[in-house]
């Protein structure tokens, strides 16, 4: 059971990396990139070195990608208000959309699985990725999650 549980958590985040590339499409977005912009978008002024720990990459991974985000108008880097020696970065609104419309495609098919499943399989789907989930970045999802829960009510009220 553990190992199937692996191989269909492993061929979820397949499909919804799919989804997101799909969504991607000819933009020259890698994941690396969509993924920094998430991060822009939902914690704005996080640092380049928070953002490191987030993904648990190396700077030299995130410069290149980071560097391109910039470049094309996708987030801006300010120095930092309470350290100038960290760069702070922010999403910006044509950053945030290109973000918004990506997850907006892995909601929903997530969403589609959660109404066929029911709610006590969705109870228990959320209580394993709880467990499973670093503490740290359980903190982030305690912050990032309103922000989203609230813009996709937004949008399906419109």
């Amino acid at each position: 059971m553990v190992a199937e549980a692996f191989f269909l958590h492993f061929f979820t985040n397949v499909q919804l990396t799919s989804l997101a590339m799909e969504e991607l499409g000819a933009s020259g977005f890698s994941m690396i990139k969509n993924r920094i912009l998430s991060f822009a978008t939902l914690t704005p002024g996080l640092t380049v070195g928070e953002l490191v720990r987030r993904l648990r990459v190396t700077p030299q991974n995130l410069n290149e990608p980071l560097r391109s985000l910039i470049e094309g108008g996708y987030v801006v880097a300010r120095i930092g208000q309470e350290d100038r020696r960290h760069k702070q970065l922010f999403a910006t609104p044509k950053g945030a959309r290109q973000y918004h419309r990506v997850l907006k495609a892995q909601l929903a098919h997530i969403e589609q699985a959660f109404d066929a499943a029911g709610p006590d399989a969705v109870k228990g789907f959320l209580e394993v990725h709880r467990q499973l989930v670093d503490p740290f970045d359980r903190e982030w999802i305690e912050q990032a999650h309103p922000l989203v829960e609230g813009s996709e009510a937004a949008r399906k009220s419109k």
